[in-house]
């Protein structure tokens, strides 16, 4: 037995420790904690209260079916309205319309997802921005991308014929 007697010495103080742990864990652990998941449950009471804001596309249907329906069959319809445009809730409010919605059609914007990156799978269109504006033979502005491309449709419209970004961008602007 005097042999054993740091194996004993161990084993209590781990025994200690699940008990300390237990115990303590009763004191920091919320009562609703893990009665439907691994959250608090009463969370969900608190989360309701705040306003919705975001929709989803289906909510921009009734106003823009044109466009919606052309977001339908495009590149882009697992992009979800609100990524570019403002959130729903900034733009509808009791369902009228509150203000107008803002959209980013910055180069930036864009280049979150379309930045050739060697991470990403070879079938996701992405580009090389420099190599690209080279190639057709324009600068680097904050609209430039509407150039040739269509938000709602990304499919080039016409490579070869290149407008000024600021007209590109007076043309995307959608109603």
């Amino acid at each position: 037995m005097n042999d054993t007697k740091h194996i004993w010495r161990l084993f209590l103080l781990v025994f200690f420790g699940i008990v300390v742990f237990m115990v303590g864990r009763l004191f920091f652990v919320p009562k609703t904690f893990g009665l439907f998941g691994h959250y608090r449950a009463a969370n969900v009471l608190e989360q309701r209260s705040f306003p919705v804001v975001f929709q989803g596309p289906g909510s921009c249907e009734p106003c823009h079916a044109d466009e919606f329906q052309f977001w339908k069959g495009s590149a882009h319809k697992s992009i979800m309205c609100e990524d570019c445009h403002a959130p729903y809730g900034t733009h509808v409010k009791n369902d009228d319309k509150s203000a107008d919605m803002e959209i980013n059609r910055s180069f930036e914007w864009c280049m979150r997802c379309h930045q050739k990156l060697t991470a990403r799978p070879d079938s996701f269109p992405q580009v090389d921005a420099m190599e690209h504006l080279a190639k057709y033979k324009t600068e680097l502005g904050d609209t430039v991308c509407l150039v040739c491309h269509s938000p709602h449709d990304p499919t080039p419209k016409n490579p070869g014929e290149v407008k000024a970004p600021a007209t590109a961008a007076k043309e995307q602007k959608s109603p």
